[in-house]
C-alpha cells in the first residue's frame, strides 16, 4: 500500500499517501469499534518535516503511519490515557501490511493491548 518514502517524493505523492494513510486509520478506528466522535485522525501540514503521514487517537490507543530514515513505512501504536494523552506509553512496531486487513488488526489490538473498562469479572469459582 505505501511504498515510497514521502519526505523525499513531491507534493502530490506525499498528500496522496497522507490521504491512503488517513482512509485507513479511519477503517481501523472502526473495526476497532469506535464512532466518528470517538477518535480523532490528524493529518500534519504540508511542507511539514514530520515523519507522521497520519495519526489516528483513541480513548486508549495512539496509531501513527511513520515513515522511518531510510526504511519502509511503519505502524507505531502506543496506549494512552485518554484522547488528550499526546504522549502515551512505549511504541510497539508492526508492517503498514495491517492496514490492508483492519478487522484483523484490531482483533490484534484488542488482544495486545485490552480496554481494562470492560474486562470481564472474576467469577466466583475462579477465586476459590
Amino acid at each position: 500500500m505505501l511504498q515510497t518514502h514521502p519526505l523525499t517524493a513531491n507534493n502530490a505523492a506525499r498528500a496522496l499517501a497522507q490521504h491512503h494513510a488517513g482512509r485507513a486509520l479511519h477503517r481501523l478506528a472502526r473495526h476497532l469499534g469506535h464512532g466518528a466522535r470517538a477518535y480523532d485522525v490528524t493529518l500534519p501540514g504540508a511542507g511539514s518535516a514530520v515523519d507522521r503521514l497520519a495519526t489516528l487517537q483513541t480513548g486508549r490507543l495512539i496509531v501513527a503511519v511513520a515513515w522511518p530514515q531510510r526504511r519502509r513505512a511503519g505502524l507505531l501504536v502506543r496506549p494512552c490515557d485518554g484522547r488528550s494523552d499526546r504522549l502515551g506509553g512505549q511504541n510497539h512496531s508492526f508492517d503498514t501490511a495491517w492496514l490492508d486487513r483492519p478487522e484483523e488488526f484490531a482483533a490484534l489490538l484488542h488482544a495486545r493491548f485490552p480496554d481494562p473498562t470492560t474486562e470481564q469479572p472474576v467469577a466466583a469459582a475462579q477465586v476459590a
